[in-house]
């Protein structure tokens, strides 16, 4: 069901107070969604603002308010940027990848 609301969303906001790795943003990078999030935590180490998402202060209504009408009113090269930039955030998440980088972690 999660995946029918991402193909009905134009935008993804995120504006929590905090996040370690937050897995919703990356299922929303896979996804294919421009993100707004809070710049908080785990959210701005996944996040790099204007290459793979939007980052925001955490709770500042006006600037959530500005994010959302500035991809709103965007052309489709900019948010195709972002989009694009979260799909490639998205492959350092990938199993594979993330079982090896722990394997090789384990077996200094």
């Amino acid at each position: 069901q999660v995946n029918e609301y991402y193909k009905a969303a134009d935008i993804f906001v995120l504006n929590s107070g905090y996040e370690g790795l937050s897995h919703i943003i990356v299922e929303t990078m896979a996804a294919g969604l421009p993100i707004i999030a809070s710049n908080i935590g785990g959210n701005n180490g996944i996040i790099k603002d204007g290459q793979n998402g939007l980052l925001v202060p955490f709770n500042h209504k006006n600037a959530i308010k500005q994010a959302i009408l500035s991809l709103a009113d965007a052309n489709d090269e900019i948010k195709n940027t972002l989009i694009d930039g979260g799909l490639q955030t998205v492959k350092n998440f990938e199993f594979t990848d993330s079982a090896i980088s722990l394997k090789k972690v384990i077996h200094r």
